[in-house]
């Protein structure tokens, strides 16, 4: 029963590659701009393309980097509005009402919070 608890947590997979500077800088202007071309990347950082697509092939193969993403605009989208609502549910666990927010397309994330509401 306690293990189910914990299956969703993350396991450390040990020591992997360590990170150089140049791997954190190549990290830092993809975390600005995702688009960038390996070229591009490479003059930001001193490396010649090639050497950039590398690098950026092993953050992936490590977990470093685990996705590239599309950041969306709401309203240029049709999506202007963003809420967040309260629900109170009962007792400590996930509820199937709760579990059945999950299926609602413009629902993209549910957070869960402690203490009093009041």
């Amino acid at each position: 029963m306690a293990a189910e608890k914990t299956d969703g947590v993350r396991k450390s997979t040990g020591p992997g590659r360590v990170l150089d500077a140049l791997d954190r800088r190549i990290l830092g202007a993809l975390s600005v701009d995702a688009t960038l071309s390996y070229a591009a990347i490479g003059q930001e950082v001193g490396l010649s393309a090639p050497a950039v697509h590398e690098r950026v092939k092993r953050l992936r193969a490590s977990g470093a980097i685990e996705a590239t993403i599309a950041r969306l605009d709401g309203a240029a989208v049709g999506k202007p509005l963003l809420a967040f609502i309260h629900v109170d549910t009962e007792g400590w666990g996930v509820t199937t009402d709760l579990l059945a927010l999950q299926e609602m397309p413009e629902l993209e994330e549910v957070h869960s919070s402690a203490g009093d509401t009041i």
